[in-house]
């Protein structure tokens, strides 16, 4: 009985020694990274300047209504698609 307490103790004792350098070495690392220059991403507010979106929104006094008349002729015009000289008469078929 006492050998199994002894094994269960050893084995919790090793799972806490392996969790403690892991977390140690988990902390070295993020200890050892370099640090970043911040002040470059940020750039101080002094230095702001608005942008200007007035030169792509025109006034709506230049604005002009397309005209698609072009595009759509008027019915009037419209002359049906004749086929039929892609497709000649059986009649005319020599084998």
């Amino acid at each position: 009985m006492f050998i199994n307490r002894f094994f269960k103790l050893l084995v919790a004792i090793t799972l806490v020694i392996i969790v403690a350098f892991t977390v140690r070495k988990a902390f070295v690392d993020a200890s050892a990274a370099s640090p970043a220059d911040q002040s470059f991403h940020t750039p101080p507010m002094s230095d702001y300047q608005p942008v200007d979106h007035s030169f792509h929104t025109p006034p709506m006094s230049n604005y002009q209504p397309v005209d698609y008349s072009f595009h759509t002729p008027p019915m009037s015009d419209y002359q049906p698609v004749d086929h039929s000289f892609h497709t000649p008469p059986m009649s005319d078929y020599q084998p």
